[in-house]
């Protein structure tokens, strides 16, 4: 069995500005006074699994193994939708069974399970607030050692979802926005590959038509929005000191097409 690290992640749409984070931590170190809490975000926008997967794609393999993932952006909660945990070779990974975890375990052999609440101080489930009553007390009692396997039923056929992939139409590459950053920038789901073989790519979005492919921000021009190569490995969109969101008028889930200037290879 995968030995505890005691760390804790937290990435949630609870926001800064309500009691939700605190009382998730408050259950949590009642439970181990010992955890260590580590805040990813609670920014994701409330529902985006996009953004959600993509937070955690780029963050979760940064700790060392044992780590406890708690991971919750939950639209479903009080519905039919299970609790669920999954047990990776590295990792934990505490959240609701709808697919948000899934781009996390899809290449590994991992094993899932039903999160049953168990005799815990946390007396009644708020219907609304699972997060507090259900993952919170799950992601406490794995991080101190809790048997799991003995308690908690397999659950295999676990929700499904996938980052939406590029696909290939003609000579052109389409893709779609799946993330804009505190600065504004947006990050597309294009990786490096997806340009190879492109000469002097074309990026259009909204109505724009972006030319310049550069390494870094300061190479920018004025207020011409460029193509950068992000720290996630994907392509992204940006404007020299100011938002590219709030320039271009555009916001995830926008469609974007690459193709060779002039349509030549």
């Amino acid at each position: 069995m995968l030995k505890p690290s005691g760390i804790i992640t937290l990435t949630t749409d609870f926001g800064n500005n309500d009691y939700f984070v605190g009382a998730v931590k408050g259950v949590i170190l009642r439970i181990n006074p010992e955890a260590r809490i580590v805040d990813i975000t609670h920014t994701i926008e409330p529902g985006n699994m996009k953004q959600a997967a993509f937070t955690l794609l780029n963050s979760v393999f940064e700790f060392p193994p044992g780590t406890i993932h708690y991971c919750v952006v939950d639209p479903g909660v009080g519905s039919a939708r299970k609790p669920l945990l999954a047990v990776t070779e590295q990792y934990y990974l505490v959240a609701p069974d709808n697919g948000l975890i899934f781009p996390l375990i899809a290449d590994t052999a991992y094993r899932s399970y039903e999160i049953k609440p168990l005799n815990q101080e946390v007396q009644t489930v708020s219907q609304t607030f699972h997060g507090r009553d259900i993952f919170a007390p799950a992601a406490a009692e794995i991080s101190i050692g809790f048997d799991y396997e003995s308690v908690y039923p397999e659950y295999p056929n676990i929700v499904k979802y996938e980052i939406p992939k590029p696909r290939m139409q003609g000579h052109s590459v389409y893709g779609e926005i799946i993330h804009v950053d505190r600065f504004g920038n947006l990050v597309t789901n294009l990786r490096l590959k997806e340009l190879t073989g492109f000469k002097n790519p074309v990026l259009e979005l909204g109505g724009h038509t972006i030319t310049d492919l550069t390494g870094f921000f300061q190479s920018g021009k004025g207020d011409e929005p460029f193509m950068y190569h992000g720290s996630s490995g994907h392509l992204e969109i940006a404007v020299k000191n100011k938002s590219a969101r709030d320039m271009l008028g555009v916001e995830t889930g926008e469609e974007i097409v690459l193709r060779s200037k002039n349509d030549g290879r």
